[in-house]
């Protein structure tokens, strides 16, 4: 198996796979319950980047553009079927870059692209300031967004094996340039959003129609990581609009 993936579903009898990336700090094992509502035909491919699992020994990448470039690079083999992109906040990053590459590099491009989360490549939101935090800062600024929650940030055996990957992680994010990041998917996109994320607003979500001619905008109930209540609802968006795509 490729070091790239993990907690895949259903991969060698599928015709179409769902590429997931996670957010900052997530992993593949985040994907793993998505498993039990994949529709027939339908296999599952959680990326797994370094620093946690059985990379838990490897380094991250500083950029975005670099993580993307290792994937295309080292794990050709996932996107040997037609393929499905999903990413959730800074996996959103990632995998637009990702796919971005696939076309540049292999002449491949998703059926579609999900983007949960996050605003367009363009209008990512960055805090240079981030890049010179203490850890005490980082903490702090992160539980003032939501991201981490005090009760886990107050538990050591957490933060031990947490904290250094959520860092790593944010801060590639807060790396990325959007300038100049406007290349078209030539395919459809999705833009999901949670109702009440302090993150983000309609307006920076529904900008991913910019990046395609067949574009999707929906909204659900909750917070940033609104996806944990919703994960059965938007795999059936997904298969529906994939569906719609073959009929």
């Amino acid at each position: 198996m490729n070091k790239w993936y993990a907690h895949q579903k259903n991969i060698d009898n599928s015709n179409v796979n769902l590429i997931c990336f996670a957010y900052a700090g997530g992993s593949a094992s985040y994907f793993a319950p998505w498993g039990r509502c994949l529709p027939e035909g339908f296999g599952m491919i959680p990326i797994l980047y370094p620093m946690r699992e059985l990379r838990s020994g490897e380094d991250m990448p500083e950029t975005a553009e670099e993580l993307a470039a290792q994937i295309v690079g080292e794990a050709r083999e996932i996107f040997e079927k037609p393929f499905i992109i999903y990413g959730h906040c800074t996996g959103a990053v990632i995998a637009y870059e990702t796919a971005c590459l696939l076309k540049k590099e292999c002449g491949l491009t998703a059926e579609l692209f999900v983007a949960s989360s996050e605003p367009s490549p363009r209008m990512t939101k960055i805090n240079p300031r981030t890049l010179e935090m203490s850890d005490e800062e980082f903490i702090e600024y992160a539980i003032s967004l939501k991201l981490l929650d005090r009760t886990m940030a107050e538990n050591k055996d957490f933060m031990d094996y947490y904290f250094s990957c959520f860092k790593s992680d944010f801060l590639l994010h807060q790396r990325y340039d959007p300038a100049g990041k406007e290349t078209p998917l030539e395919c459809p996109v999705i833009a999901l959003r949670g109702n009440d994320d302090i993150l983000s607003n309609d307006e920076i979500i529904i900008d991913w129609k910019n990046y395609t001619d067949d574009f999707t905008f929906r909204k659900f109930d909750g917070e940033h990581f609104f996806v944990n209540q919703h994960s059965a609802e938007i795999i059936e968006l997904i298969a529906e609009k994939y569906t719609s795509l073959h009929s």
